[in-house]
């Protein structure tokens, strides 16, 4: 699977009007980034109804290619989550919940043709691929935090 993202620089000071999709402040005016980037965004908050629910943290180990190609490779642990509220972006911290403490995401990001060293790591290591969005993971377990119970008192009737 191939996920395209586009990225842009904000300045915390500019974060309510960014993630508010009714602002008529032009994102050029915004102090940061992309204003391109930033007026897709609002566009597509404001077509889905689109506002902050979660926010999410986590500790990221990071490593570039020693190759020369643009390979990075993540390691991310300690994942936690606890709902959006206000413009408080940086939560509270008696607030934080676990997703899962098992659960380490690794990711391998690349801009151009697979390398082929990845594919041996992959090899080497028996990695497999599977879907996880931390985002994803947070609502569900913000929204049903007993579903891991539920689904394991099930499979044991």
């Amino acid at each position: 699977n191939v996920i395209l993202k586009s990225r842009t620089a904000v300045q915390v000071e500019s974060l309510d009007s960014c993630l508010n999709p009714h602002d008529n402040a032009p994102p050029g005016d915004l102090q940061g980034g992309d204003p391109d980037v930033l007026q897709e965004f609002r566009i597509r908050a404001l077509g889905l109804a689109a506002s902050p629910s979660q926010l999410i943290r986590y500790s990221r180990e990071a490593y570039n290619s020693a190759f020369g190609d643009p390979v990075r490779i993540t390691f991310d642990r300690d994942l936690v989550h606890q709902e959006a509220r206000g413009s408080n972006h940086r939560g509270d911290p008696r607030q934080w919940t676990s997703m899962d403490s098992r659960d380490v995401v690794l990711e391998l990001k690349f801009t151009e043709a697979f390398p082929f060293w990845v594919g041996d790591l992959i090899r080497r290591f028996d990695l497999r691929r599977i879907g996880y969005g931390k985002y994803v993971k947070a609502v569900q377990s913000s929204r049903f935090p007993h579903a891991d119970r539920l689904s394991d008192a099930v499979a044991v009737r």
